[in-house]
Order: structure tokens, then C-alpha cells, then sequence
């Protein structure tokens, strides 16, 4: 089944919540459109019209509402009717937001301009008014990452980059006390993803500095810093059971880690050029990974490996140019 695009794609993402059959699968990019998809029948529901190219998407824990982001832009859309519900004034949110596991907060990145006093804002709205109830404020750069626990009782971001600078910390917010309870300090470079295991306890962060950092999310503490890779990590995963932990890198290696020892216990070698993602399957017995731009030529691949043996099982096909994102 292809879920087909005029223009790239930039990212995908499945709703969480199953009903009367119907899963639904959000893909948006270049071509200014969010396209809503039936997974199971392939149908699209919903195009979602944009002034600008949409570079992220979430569905909301029921699956009730779709968030979209453009580079200065958010919008909140009703798919029952598949009408726009809210559009965030232009220039004050940017490309990334976060729902909360209940889903009655949202959480969106500044999308200021450099030296403004709102850059490095994360703005959290009541997703019953799309009203702004709180803002979070403390990162000198505007924010690349963030997740909330799997409780919903903190939400953690990263910081990004500018012409000016990087901002090279984490943090941990309070969402009950609206404050910050830690500032993770440690890395060296542009952090490209951090994420939250499901039981809440760690969090784990990659990094352009070639490391990925596990952080106790109970204390703000450094628990192991996972070196190894070559070059720059670009994603990280935590098994769903929060014992493993596979990283994706620029130097075209996917690693497996164990959470119990800090040790490599696994290198995924298939792709030829850097690799852009990695995740597990929900059940935690499938790697996927895909890989993207390099010098000279591309790699095309999204490649299955066993998540118990590490072995590699096969490669999904067919994309003509590097893959921005898989899920």
C-alpha cells in the first residue's frame, strides 16, 4: 500500500487510538498539505490545506484531534468534520508540539527569531479552549525536541540551534508546579532527539557530540553516557520494556544497547549512508530503521531487524530519494 505525496514527505505518524477498525495514519511535507489516511483501507480522509510546507503532525491520545505544525505556524484540527479548530498567531509557535497522555494539554516550541525575548518559549494550551495556560521559559534557543512522561507529571525538552549559538542542555518541567525541576547538563553539541521510557524513569538524549546520554528522570542524574558511534547520533528508542535502547547515527551504524549495563550489545550494520531513524515495534520484537543523505548518493532503505537476535531481516524498498522519517 502507498500513501502517495506530490512533494517529499517529512513526517509520519499513526494515531494511538483504534476504533470500529479504523487506524488512522497522518503523512505531511513540501506540498503544503497534512493528509489524513485510513491505514486499513488506504483511503484518504482528510487534506488538510497549508499556507507553507508542514513539517510535523501528532495525533491527540484519543485520536479525536490532529495537531500540524508549519516552521511559524500550529493549527488544531477537528477530524470528525476535518475543520481547522485553531491557528496560532504567525511568527509565535514553530515546528513541534506535544500532546499530554490524557490529552488535555498540548504543548508547543517558540518559533521567535533570534535575540527576541520569547525564543527558547515552550507555550502549553488547554486543548478543550485552545487557550495558552502557562509558559515555560528558561532555554536561550529555541526548543528542537520535547516529550511528556507517560504520566503526564513532567514534560522534557531539548534545546536547539541558531546562527548565534546551540543550546546544549535538556530540562525537565514540573507541569503541576510550572517550573523546571532540572537542567541536564553534559553534552557538547546540537542534541537531535530525546525521549522518555515507558515507565517514565529514564530519559535518554542523542547528540551531535557522538554520544547518547541515559538520564535518571527521578533525580536529573547522568546514568551512563553511551559511547560508540563515529559520528553524530541522530535518534534514539527505548524498548517498550525500557531494558534496551537502539541509536541511529551518521556514521551509518544503528547500535543496541543495554540499559542494565550501559554496554553495545548490538551493531545493526546494513545501510550504507547515515541513518536518519530508528524505533522498535510496539511489542518491542522489531528494530526499524531508515537511512537518508550522504555524499554522492543516497540510501533508500528502511531496513526489519529482530530485536531479540539482532539479525537483520529484511529491507523495504521502492523510495527513490533519502527517508526523512518512519514510525
Amino acid at each position: 500500500m502507498v500513501f502517495q505525496h506530490d512533494e517529499p514527505v517529512l513526517c509520519c505518524t499513526f494515531s494511538p487510538f483504534k476504533e470500529k477498525g479504523r487506524v488512522l495514519l497522518a503523512t505531511c511535507g513540501r506540498e503544503k498539505v497534512c493528509r489524513v489516511w485510513n491505514a486499513v483501507s488506504g483511503e484518504c480522509a482528510f487534506v488538510l490545506q497549508h499556507d507553507a510546507a508542514v513539517s510535523y503532525a501528532e495525533f491527540s491520545p484519543r485520536g479525536d484531534i490532529i495537531a500540524t505544525c508549519e516552521s511559524n505556524r500550529m493549527h488544531i484540527w477537528d477530524l470528525t468534520s476535518g475543520d481547522r479548530t485553531y491557528t496560532s498567531p504567525e511568527y509565535e509557535i514553530g515546528s513541534l508540539c506535544a500532546f499530554s497522555p490524557n490529552g488535555a494539554l498540548l504543548a508547543a516550541a517558540s518559533a521567535a527569531s533570534e535575540g527576541s525575548s520569547s525564543e527558547g518559549n515552550v507555550y502549553v494550551h488547554d486543548t478543550q479552549t485552545n487557550e495558552r495556560i502557562f509558559t515555560l521559559t528558561g532555554h536561550t534557543v529555541n526548543v528542537w525536541k520535547m516529550a511528556f512522561s507517560p504520566d503526564g507529571t513532567f514534560l522534557v525538552t531539548a534545546g536547539g540551534r541558531n546562527m548565534s549559538g546551540i543550546d546544549t542542555t535538556c530540562r525537565i518541567w514540573d507541569i503541576e508546579t510550572r517550573s523546571c525541576r532540572f537542567v541536564l547538563e553534559g553534552h557538547t553539541d546540537f542534541i537531535y532527539d530525546i525521549e522518555v521510557s515507558a515507565d517514565g524513569d529514564m530519559l535518554a538524549s542523542a547528540c551531535a557530540d557522538r554520544t547518547c546520554r541515559l538520564w535518571n528522570a527521578k533525580t536529573g542524574g547522568c546514568i551512563f553516557v553511551l559511547d560508540g558511534h563515529l559520528k553524530a547520533v541522530t535518534s534514539c528508542a527505548f524498548s517498550p520494556n525500557s531494558d534496551k535502547l537502539v541509536t541511529s547515527s551518521e556514521d551509518r551504524y544503528c547500535r543496541v544497547w543495554s540499559l542494565r549495563s550501559g554496554e553495545c550489545i548490538a551493531v545493526l550494520d546494513y545501510h550504507y549512508r547515515s541513518v536518519c531513524r530508528c524505533v522498535f515495534s510496539p511489542d518491542g520484537s522489531l528494530i526499524a530503521t531508515s537511512s537518508g543523505w550522504g555524499e554522492g548518493y543516497e540510501d533508500h532503505h528502511c531496513c526489519l531487524w529482530d530485536a531479540v537476535t539482532h539479525e537483520h531481516i529484511s529491507v523495504l524498498e521502492g523510495h527513490t530519494s533519502f527517508i526523512q522519517d518512519c514510525a
